[in-house]
């Protein structure tokens, strides 16, 4: 019986799978997008589906998919808070299956300017969807595995996108060549329903297993009608901000990196794009590990080592980069180092969030962190998008700009990881450095007495050292200095 929140995971990981397959299409058919592909009709093609985008509007597409994230990552927060968890599976899963129709029914339009009007709209409404879902997930993830295997399961959640996105773009591009765009859409359509499908399924799981599987105080915090309120908002402690801010700096830069990295390679480094593509894989190549070191996270703890390894390794990539003019050596060094910075940040940054927080706050926290998330990755293809389309540089400059911003932003996570470090070190439960089978739960690092968050309770010999629970009621009493066991 104990065993069910296994099965929620697996219908959360093919919700993510298959909603990946949704959002891939539009970088494997963007040149059929912009119709600069030789498949396209006007280009002596085949293709008579091809639309004529500019870098501009394409670009939007993907802005308005994370953008459109941090809106529904705190409405969905609401929505679970307020109605449960079955109630916001059922909303998410409609978002995605109604963003996908209409993104898919879009290239029907009679002119480019029509079908990218109906396909913004129906991106908007995926993307609501798509980052819902993972707040949902993540929301009962950070209870149902809390004090098991916790970084564990983020990272086989997190990995869902990369195995995702390895299967879709080694076989849409086929796809695209024998089909067409439309037709390839629609196929893309069929599969990607299932992720709806299966978001319904996990909500069905939690609301008929949860309450009998789940430890009763997590039960009661996960199920509690709290909604999102700026009281729960303040409880959230400096800790959880420098996390993060961590995750701010450090998610924008990859997601920077594996978008724009190939297009360097091609236009500064003269290698073909077959080679571009593959040698930027590395990178999620090597995060595919992350499952592995979140076992690690989960046996020995570490997270805050972790995050100063994963921005280390991240920066050191960028100063090789950019300190090298080698084709394909340096290249390939800096992918391994910024892959491994990749698999550090995976498996340890959201069982940090849950860390950090505790029972009451964790929702609140999950849908901040997940609206930082998403509105990291819209900023910085943004920003430095725009970077890259100045024409008034010669080429090696641009890129030597784009990688030095990153440079940069990458020493803001570092410095925010060393201040996560130092309130660690502060706090006697050590949140971040403690394993997940301390008898003090790691979700009591936000510890208020005012409120009487955590209390110690004895074990049934009557030893003092039994650990801590939780009580969100108001306590005149005073709740004595706590002892960390065995963290």
């Amino acid at each position: 019986m104990d065993n069910y929140r296994w099965v929620y995971l697996l219908f959360s990981c093919l919700t993510l799978f298959f909603a990946q397959w949704g959002f891939d299409e539009m970088g494997i058919l963007a040149s059929r997008m912009s119709g600069l592909s030789p498949e396209c009709i006007w280009n002596n093609g085949t293709d008579a589906t091809c639309l004529t985008m500019t870098a501009s509007e394409f670009n939007g597409l993907f802005v308005a998919h994370f953008w459109s994230g941090t809106i529904s990552a705190i409405g969905t927060g609401y929505i679970t808070g307020r109605f449960g968890i079955w109630i916001g599976s059922l909303c998410v899963a409609l978002a995605q299956l109604l963003g996908m129709l209409i993104f898919t029914v879009g290239p029907y339009g009679p002119t480019t300017n029509v079908a990218y009007a109906v396909m913004l709209i129906g991106r908007i409404i995926f993307g609501c969807g798509f980052w819902g879902s993972s707040v949902v997930s993540q929301q009962v993830m950070s209870h149902w595995f809390f004090g098991r295997e916790l970084a564990m399961a983020f990272s086989l959640y997190t990995n869902s996108i990369r195995i995702a996105s390895i299967i879709s773009f080694a076989s849409l591009g086929t796809v695209a060549q024998k089909y067409g765009m439309q037709n390839t859409m629609w196929i893309v359509f069929g599969l990607a329903v299932l992720g709806p499908s299966s978001s319904v399924l996990g909500g069905w799981v939690y609301k008929r297993f949860a309450a009998i599987s789940m430890a009763e105080e997590r039960w009661l915090a996960s199920s509690a009608r709290t909604g999102i309120s700026l009281s729960l908002i303040k409880k959230l402690s400096w800790h959880y901000w420098t996390v993060a801010i961590f995750f701010f700096a450090t998610y924008g830069t990859l997601v920077s990196i594996l978008a724009d990295f190939a297009k360097f390679l091609t236009e500064a480094r003269g290698l073909n794009e077959a080679t571009a593509g593959v040698t930027t894989g590395i990178i999620s190549d090597i995060g595919i590990l992350s499952p592995l070191l979140g076992i690690v996270t989960d046996r020995y703890g570490w997270r805050d080592i972790q995050m100063i390894a994963s921005s280390t390794f991240i920066l050191t990539g960028l100063l090789v980069i950019t300190t090298s003019t080698s084709a394909l050596s340096m290249p390939v060094i800096f992918c391994v180092l910024v892959g491994a910075g990749y698999v550090l940040f995976t498996s340890s940054v959201w069982s940090s969030v849950v860390a950090v927080t505790t029972s009451t706050t964790v929702g609140v926290a999950m849908s901040i962190t997940t609206a930082i998330q998403s509105f990291s990755g819209g900023a910085f293809l943004l920003m430095l998008g725009l970077l890259l389309d100045r024409n008034s540089m010669e080429e090696r400059g641009t890129w030597m700009s784009f990688f030095v911003v990153l440079a940069v932003t990458v020493s803001v996570a570092l410095l925010s990881a060393l201040a996560a470090l130092y309130l660690d070190r502060k706090n006697i439960l050590r949140p971040l450095r403690s394993k997940h089978s301390t008898y003090v739960p790691a979700a009591a690092a936000e510890m208020n007495t005012a409120v009487d968050e955590v209390q110690p309770f004895a074990k049934a010999n009557g030893s003092a050292r039994g650990g801590y629970r939780y009580s969100d009621s108001l306590s005149s009493g005073s709740v004595g200095s706590p002892t960390c066991v065995n963290c």
